[in-house]
């Protein structure tokens, strides 16, 4: 069964993948997750995050080799590693683009 983000997030930990992402994204640091994709099931993956908003993350998914969207409620783990990266204000307007396509 699908639960919805409020029943298996609490508030705290809504809050804390929110700022530890948007603290990576300022700092440019590559984040490593556990993500639970809808339809291809949980892996860890490295991503370059460029946007977050409305619930979701956009960036440069190591695994995939391309910028990626990911819902923050289906983030199971998250660090920010000590890899950085840069990114350019095209990518970034893209990647809340993308976001934008994906909120629904």
């Amino acid at each position: 069964m699908r639960k919805a983000w409020n029943s298996i997030t609490s508030k705290v930990e809504k809050v804390t993948v929110l700022t530890t992402v948007k603290k990576a994204l300022k700092e440019e640091k590559v984040i490593e997750i556990d993500y639970t994709s809808k339809t291809s099931g949980p892996t860890t993956r490295k991503v370059e995050p460029y946007a977050v908003e409305r619930g979701y993350m956009a960036g440069h998914c190591h695994l995939r080799g391309e910028v990626r969207c990911f819902k923050l409620s289906r983030i199971q783990r998250l660090e920010i590693t000590e890899e950085t990266f840069e990114a350019e204000e095209e990518e970034r307007g893209k990647a809340k683009a993308l976001i934008r396509s994906f909120d629904r």
